[in-house]
C-alpha cells in the first residue's frame, strides 16, 4: 500500500510532509498492513511460496495475537489523526477479517475477492488517506476522484497476476481464485488491458492537472515503470507463444521487486515535485 500512500500524498491539497502524514503512514503501513498480512497468514497457514516469501515460516498462535495487537495499534494511531481516518481504518480491519477468516472467507469467492482488493485497497484507501490528510470534503474534488480510480485500476490489474504462480497450492486448499478462472493467458491479458488503460489514464491525468509541464511527470513515469512493463510484456509474449506454460514464484517475485522500486521512487518524486517544484 506504500505506492497508494505516496500517490495520495502527491495529490494532497495541503503540505503532505507533516506529523499528521507520518501518523497516517504509521497507522496504515506499519500497523494495519502488518497486522492484516499476519492475520491472513494465520488463517491461510501457507506452506508454499506466497506474496514475497518463497518459503514462509511456520504459523503459530503468536502470529494471531500479534496481528490483533497491530490492528489495535492501527486504530489507536488513527484516532490521533481524526475521526474519518479512524472510521476508514476500522472499515479496512473488518474487510480484512471478512476476507481472510474461515467463518466468512470472502477470499473463497473469486469475483468478490477481486472486487475487495481492487476497490478497498485502491479507490477506498486513496480516499481514506485523503480523509486523514485533509478531511471528508476533499472527496468531491475531480482530481482526487481521478487519482483514486487510477489506483484501483492498478490493483485490479495486479491482483490476478499476484496469484498466477499459486494455482496448484490454491487448488490443494480448495480455493478458486480469479487467476485460476482466467487461466495463465487470461491473467496476463487482464494485466495487459488494465496497465494499458492505466498508462492512458495517467497521460490524461498529467495533461489535465499538470498543464504547465505535463511531460516531466509523464517522462519520469515511463522511466520508472518501463522496466516493470517490459518485464511483464516479455512474460506475456512467452505465454502467448507457448514458451512459458507454468509461472514460477521467481518470475512474480522479480515483478514485485520492479514494481516496488519503480512505484515508490516515482510517487515519492511526484510528491516532492508537486508540492515544491511545480
Amino acid at each position: 500500500m506504500l505506492p497508494t500512500f505516496l500517490f495520495a500524498l502527491s495529490q494532497s491539497t495541503e503540505n503532505p510532509f507533516t506529523i499528521k502524514s507520518l501518523l497516517i503512514f504509521i497507522a496504515l503501513e506499519v500497523f494495519f498492513q502488518s497486522g492484516c498480512n499476519s492475520f491472513n497468514d494465520y488463517c491461510d497457514k501457507d506452506t508454499e511460496s506466497i506474496a514475497g516469501l518463497e518459503n514462509p515460516p511456520p504459523v503459530t498462535e503468536q502470529v494471531y495475537y500479534m496481528s490483533i495487537f497491530l490492528q489495535l495499534a492501527a486504530l489507536a494511531t488513527a484516532w490521533t489523526v481524526n475521526l474519518p481516518f479512524f472510521v476508514f481504518i476500522l472499515v479496512l480491519i473488518f474487510v480484512s477479517f471478512a476476507y481472510s477468516h474461515p467463518w466468512i472467507w470472502l477470499k473463497s469467492d473469486p469475483a468478490m475477492s477481486w472486487f475487495i482488493n481492487g476497490f478497498f485497497y485502491g479507490y477506498f484507501s486513496t480516499m481514506g488517506i485523503h480523509f486523514g490528510l485533509t478531511g471528508v470534503e476533499i472527496m468531491f474534488l475531480p482530481r482526487i476522484q481521478y487519482s483514486a480510480i487510477l489506483t484501483s485500476i492498478v490493483v485490479f490489474g495486479a491482483y490476478p497476476l499476484s496469484q498466477v504462480y499459486q494455482h496448484d497450492a490454491d487448488r490443494k486448499r480448495g480455493l478458486v481464485t480469479i487467476s485460476m478462472l482466467l487461466g495463465i493467458s487470461g491473467t496476463f491479458w487482464v494485466a495487459f488491458i488494465s496497465f494499458t488503460g492505466l498508462a492512458i489514464g495517467y497521460y490524461n491525468f498529467f495533461l489535465i492537472y499538470y498543464p504547465r509541464s505535463p511531460y516531466t511527470p509523464i517522462t519520469l513515469f515511463v522511466v520508472c515503470m518501463g522496466p516493470l512493463g517490459a518485464y511483464i510484456l516479455n512474460l506475456f509474449a512467452k505465454v502467448l507463444l507457448g514458451k512459458l506454460k507454468h509461472i514460477e514464484f521467481k518470475y512474480i517475485a522479480k515483478a514485485l521487486l520492479l514494481q516496488n522500486i519503480g512505484c515508490n521512487l516515482y510517487y515519492f518524486w511526484l510528491a516532492l515535485y508537486t508540492h515544491y517544484y511545480y
